[in-house]
């Protein structure tokens, strides 16, 4: 009990603490999407807008996690990312699995390409080439392909870096992919590679991971 009348200052958030006011973004970035895929028969920003609204989120929860396991760990960098990559493997990788798997046993595209570029989360590299959403039924796994990326390189990153650079790199990628998204239509190629390189959707991982090292700072975390 305090009796002096001043208040504690806040504790951060835990890292392991849920956000509910997060679902509803969810939802409507969930729902955008569905609707750009099935509800529209013409081309729409919408599903656009959604999709890198959940690249942002992506960006900014695991960015918070990383850095505030980084913070409350006391058995090393190692243990730490093991522990990372098994969340994420046990919570995405069975489910989608299944489905590479399903597709392939029904047949559910006639043009289907390899498994190894959805086995190996590389499928957006193979719509980069092909130019065209083919074969349909797993060209929504581009979007995974995209995330699992980012997570092989960014965890490392954010748990051996100094926390000041981490913010920097962060800047320098949302600077390189907006320039990027200005640039390509000065090239006259199609539309459907532009989204499908890793550069076009740093700008919202980016994003997502300078909110989350601001809200550190907000709560006077020290990270080193």
């Amino acid at each position: 009990m305090h009796t002096d009348g001043v208040l504690p200052d806040p504790a951060p958030p835990g890292p392991l603490d849920y956000f509910a006011s997060l679902d509803a973004f969810r939802a409507i970035a969930a729902l955008s999407v569905l609707y750009a895929h099935f509800g529209s028969l013409e081309p729409t920003l919408v599903g656009h807008h959604g999709v890198r609204f959940f690249f942002m989120l992506s960006g900014f929860l695991i960015t918070r996690n990383l850095l505030q396991t980084r913070q409350s760990t006391t058995k090393g960098v190692l243990h730490s990312s093991y522990i990372f990559y098994a969340r994420r493997i046990l919570r995405l990788l069975p489910a989608f699995y299944l489905l590479v798997l399903v597709s392939y046993l029904v047949g559910a595209d006639e043009n289907a390409a390899s498994p190894l570029w959805f086995v190996l989360h590389i499928s957006n590299l193979l719509y980069m080439l092909r130019n065209e959403w083919d074969p349909w039924a797993l060209g929504h796994t581009w979007t995974l392909s995209m995330e699992e990326q980012f997570y092989f390189i960014w965890p490392w990153f954010i748990l051996l870096t100094n926390r000041k650079y981490i913010s920097l790199v962060c800047l320098a990628g949302l600077t390189a992919s907006i320039a990027y998204r200005f640039y390509f239509p000065l090239t006259g190629e199609a539309d459907v590679r532009r989204d499908l390189i890793p550069l076009a959707s740093i700008d919202a991982l980016a994003l997502g991971g300078l909110i989350a090292c601001t809200r550190q700072i907000i709560f006077n975390v020290s990270i080193r």
